[in-house]
């Protein structure tokens, strides 16, 4: 319980200092973002979207899991946004294989049912669920969550986590 506590502390000072850089509209550097997501029109509403925002620079974007290891060594982001949902190769998968190899703040995006305790076990910073296009402002809520959680993630410290213990206790019956 306490462990919590301490989280929702740091959490509630991060959005604090967030709500205040903005009003300043001070940044000394801007928080470098990968896209990962297999729909055009979806990845270039986040790109457009997140990249009007002073903090933000979205510095590259991919469309499958084939390439993403290569843009993060070319392109160095400092957080990357990843689809669930892609073709050849699951965000959750590629999740799992890529951070023992590069340990890097990442926030699962999907349309997908998928519980945030599955995401963060697989790795991910924070999860973020697509928004229902039809509505009226939920894409505005949904960019703005997402916008907050990014900045969030740039400050974690992403550790690996041993196979064995990825994989959950070993010995219980």
């Amino acid at each position: 319980r306490r462990a919590s506590t301490e989280i929702s502390l740091n959490i509630d000072m991060l959005q604090q200092q967030l709500i205040a850089s903005n009003r300043t509209g001070a940044y000394m550097n801007k928080i470098r973002v990968l896209v990962v997501d297999d729909s055009m029109l979806f990845r270039k509403l986040l790109i457009d979207r997140l990249n009007a925002f002073n903090n933000i620079e979205v510095v590259g974007y991919s469309i499958n899991a084939a390439d993403v290891e290569q843009k993060i060594q070319q392109l160095n982001p400092d957080v990357v946004t990843l689809d669930v949902e892609m073709p050849g190769m699951s965000g959750i998968d590629l999740l799992k294989q890529l951070l023992p190899k590069r340990p890097i703040p990442v926030i699962l995006v999907s349309s997908l049912n998928i519980s945030v305790f599955s995401a963060l076990s697989a790795g991910a910073i924070d999860f973020v669920r697509k928004p229902d296009m039809s509505a009226g402002n939920s894409v505005d809520q949904f960019i703005t969550n997402l916008r907050n959680k990014i900045v969030v993630a740039k400050r974690a410290k992403v550790r690996t986590v041993a196979p064995a213990a990825a994989a959950g206790p070993v010995g219980l019956k």
